[in-house]
């Protein structure tokens, strides 16, 4: 089975979010090396426009989607106010993969490896098509995000891509965008705390992985993780000087 490793990249436009790409672009490289991945560093010129028009034509794709401004970077490019945010390439990405791959694993760029032995796909059961851990700032507050997660080849699997896609209730949600029709369509409440609310009709296809595989350094500095993810609206040389300190007090 043929296997990606994906994480969205920096163009040459957002220079400033290059740098966050420089520290963690290699360390997905090593790792896809060490276990049989394609690695594929995503930015626009790598989505089919055909298939997703909406990223340069986003107007029906928003359609009367809060545009508060602190909701516009997250909904429209700040570089360029035609064109839908680059956090939404994820996804686009991962639909359009899947007609290559068997498996598409996706790290969000600020995430730092720690674990370069143990391939993350081994905790993916064969029977299930989406995998990822359930994280939080606490115990009373965890559910599945959109910064980590493995996905299937499979019909159920682009079905629930392609429902997830056309998912609205991000357009006005009070606090975050594109991540909420994730945790929706799971069955998790998307106000804090966030908790596991209902059962739905993705549960069969779900696997839950060990949380160690994305720990958040800022809320819990004394957890061990397989990966570091360095959430959170910091500027990027902020990341950057995290990750690297990330790197070196923890010998990864």
């Amino acid at each position: 089975m043929r296997k990606v490793l994906i994480t969205t990249g920096a163009g040459q436009h957002e220079n400033e979010w290059a740098q966050v790409l420089d520290i963690s672009g290699p360390r997905f490289k090593r790792y896809a090396e060490a276990h049989g991945y394609d690695y594929r560093a995503i930015w626009y010129d790598d989505i089919n426009a055909v298939r997703f028009p909406e990223f340069w034509n986003p107007s029906a794709f928003i359609g009367k989607a809060d545009l508060q401004p602190w909701r516009r970077d997250w909904i429209l490019w700040k570089q360029n106010r035609t064109m839908l945010a680059p956090n939404w390439l994820r996804y686009a990405a991962c639909m359009q993969l899947l007609g290559e791959y068997g498996l598409v694993l996706y790290f969000d760029v600020d995430t730092v490896i720690a674990d370069f032995e143990h391939d993350i796909a081994d905790e993916f059961p064969y029977d299930k098509w989406l995998a990822g851990p359930v994280n939080g700032p606490d115990p009373t507050s965890a559910g599945p995000g959109g910064a980590l997660w493995m996905t299937r080849a499979c019909e159920d699997s682009r079905r629930f891509w392609d429902a997830f896609w056309h998912g609205k209730l991000w357009t006005h949600h009070p606090l975050w965008t594109d991540g909420i029709d994730f945790m929706a369509m799971l069955g998790y409440t998307t106000i804090p705390p966030i908790r596991k609310k209902k059962r739905t009709q993705y549960d069969k296809g779900w696997h839950t992985i060990d949380p160690s595989w994305n720990v958040y350094p800022r809320e819990h500095p004394e957890q061990r993780g397989k990966c570091y993810h360095v959430a959170g609206g910091l500027s990027p040389q902020d990341k950057v000087a995290i990750m690297l300190r990330l790197i070196k007090e923890k010998g990864i």
